[in-house]
């Protein structure tokens, strides 16, 4: 059994019209949705084996802030292969991780989010910022990951659930 925590970057600044997309930081809330969704993940005893996000520098700062909350020392994987890219992609991700990684935690990019749930659970919803779906796949390896795998919905969680 393998399980994913598929999450999107936390909310993103716009306020420098000179940012390209790729360059986009973090903004105040988006900050504070990272680590309260990194302490989630805590309470809830789900740290990853592996952390896997895109390039971009708001899906990077919303891993540093999960793993800061979490005080969590194991593996970061920065890989342009989420950004700008399709299920198929995040797939072939998956694809590469080590079967001893039980649990990973994958940072992207909307629509793929939405489109990567949709493709697995046979349901569409919508994905906000910081929000995290855990998944399971009944496969022992990751590389037997296809798109006609079926995952089942564990749980989903957006930072307004979890506001204290």
């Amino acid at each position: 059994m393998k399980t994913l925590l598929l999450m999107r970057h936390s909310k993103s600044s716009w306020d420098n019209p000179a940012d390209t997309d790729i360059e986009r930081p973090l903004n105040p809330r988006g900050k504070q949705q990272a680590l309260l969704m990194g302490k989630h993940l805590v309470q809830e005893k789900l740290e990853p084996d592996i952390i896997v996000c895109s390039n971009a520098k708001r899906a990077r700062k919303t891993a540093e802030r999960v793993i800061k909350s979490m005080q969590w020392d194991g593996p970061l994987e920065i890989n342009p292969d989420l950004y700008f890219s399709s299920v198929f992609s995040y797939i072939d991700v998956l694809n590469q991780q080590l079967d001893k990684h039980q649990r990973v935690l994958l940072i992207g990019h909307n629509p793929i989010i939405e489109d990567f749930l949709s493709t697995f659970t046979g349901g569409w919803r919508e994905v906000k910022t910081s929000a995290i779906a855990q998944l399971t796949f009944d496969l022992d390896c990751w590389a037997d990951l296809t798109n006609h795998t079926k995952a089942k919905l564990k749980n989903f969680w957006i930072p307004a659930m979890l506001v204290e």
